[in-house]
């Protein structure tokens, strides 16, 4: 049965609430020039979850995803609270200046904390932009002002003047809502490649770039996931990061730099060693040797936690092959070896799980030797969870010593 490939959906909400609080310091320098300079930096910002659960009942919560009430301090010493409500949806809620109101006076009323109120609207109806809320009784009137920001508002060069990391997240938000009507994944791939380079070319730390390009890649879906592949392949491109010359290329590149290090070099000094006592020639001989052998295992464990991971993210058997470069089958052998395992670990035996596999019509692509490695594998390394020693574990399942050892290596790297 053929994978079903799966990129995990993250909600528009969530993404806005992510970047602000992972760019706040830019945050706050884009949307409140005026003020910024009174902000203490050297004091951290404050989320204060628990206390916007409290400002907004349970039933309003669900359709307030992407609110944020934030504390920071100022170099006088005093505490200012912001709240900022992004709106993704663009209904036009006649009710958002009230809420907006009732947030305020909830949180003087039970926090004795006045709000700094922001609203970012990133929907497309131009007729939607409060500012403010008002409400009048006879010789009574209230008035609650509070900022609004719409991204509609401004084009892009607007956004593109700014050397900010957040005005090239408004950039990004700004674009998708002009192209909003793109056709294809392949029309879709250009404009966030495009809007990548145009927030590349400000020189921003790798930080700030890795956050704003998983910004870029999710804020709007490719209908086909193998375009999320393309993107961050041509990602690496435009970074000029080693893996332009494809993933496996760098496991190799990483492996011959390990064999090196570790494994050349180890075996070189040995051989020095030996070549004092056995001749120059015959210790270097067998010291390149080692180092070559360490260097190809090495190579075939980095590959093989390569299709691991990729297979854990649900990536198709075939996007896999393709991108490591690899036949069909080492893949389908590494991912049938990960469902046996986990039987093993449910207690299934050998002689099981060879049934399962017939009663289910499915190949086993694994030999009867490799099936018995394995399983021993999953036995050693039960056994050392549990506590045993080395030397029991040999003695209880009858394996070699170096099979337990290389499991017991295998467990410390994990932990």
């Amino acid at each position: 049965m053929k994978n079903k490939k799966i990129i995990p959906k993250v909600t528009k909400d969530e993404l806005w609430k992510g970047i602000i609080e992972e760019l706040f310091e830019d945050f706050l320098y884009f949307f409140f020039p005026k003020f910024v300079h009174e902000v203490d930096f050297t004091k951290p910002f404050e989320f204060l979850d628990k206390e916007l659960n409290e400002l907004i009942p349970a039933s309003e919560s669900e359709n307030r995803r992407a609110d944020l009430l934030v504390k920071v301090f100022l170099k006088s010493g005093i505490e200012k609270w912001i709240l900022i409500h992004t709106e993704v949806q663009g209904y036009g809620d006649k009710d958002f200046p009230l809420r907006m109101y009732t947030y305020n006076y909830r949180s003087y009323d039970r926090f004795n904390q006045d709000v700094v109120g922001l609203a970012i609207l990133t929907d497309e109806n131009p007729d939607f932009c409060p500012t403010y809320y008002e409400r009048e009784t006879w010789t009574s009137k209230i008035r609650y002002d509070f900022q609004t920001f719409k991204l509609l508002n401004y084009d892009e060069t607007y956004y593109e003047e700014f050397d900010n990391p957040f005005a090239s997240v408004m950039l990004v938000a700004r674009s998708f809502l002009r192209n909003k009507s793109l056709k294809t994944d392949e029309n879709l791939l250009s404009l966030k490649l495009q809007l990548f380079r145009t927030m590349y070319e400000k020189g921003y730390n790798k930080d700030i770039i890795r956050k704003i390009a998983n910004f870029i890649k999710l804020y709007v879906s490719f209908k086909n996931n193998d375009y999320f592949i393309k993107f961050e392949t041509e990602l690496d491109k435009i970074t000029k990061y080693q893996p332009t010359m494809g993933l496996l290329e760098l496991i190799k590149q990483r492996t011959i730099e390990a064999a090196k290090e570790v494994g050349l070099e180890e075996g070189l000094e040995k051989g020095m060693e030996k070549g004092l006592e056995k001749g120059m020639e015959e210790g270097l001989e067998k010291g390149m040797e080692k180092g070559l052998e360490e260097g190809m295992e090495k190579l075939k464990s980095e590959r093989q936690k390569a299709i691991t991971n990729m297979l854990a993210k649900n990536f198709a058997v075939e996007v896999i092959a393709d991108i490591l470069e690899i036949p069909i089958l080492d893949v389908q052998i590494v991912e049938q070896k990960g469902v046996i395992k986990t039987l093993f670990q449910a207690g299934l035996t050998t002689t099981a799980i060879n049934e399962q596999f017939e009663e289910n019509k499915q190949k086993l692509l694994l030999s009867e030797n490799e099936l018995t490695v394995l399983y021993q594998e999953v036995q050693v390394e039960m056994l050392l969870t549990e506590g045993l020693t080395i030397e029991a574990i040999i003695e209880k399942l009858e394996v070699s010593e170096k099979l337990a050892r290389k499991i017991q290596e295998k467990i410390k790297i994990v932990k």
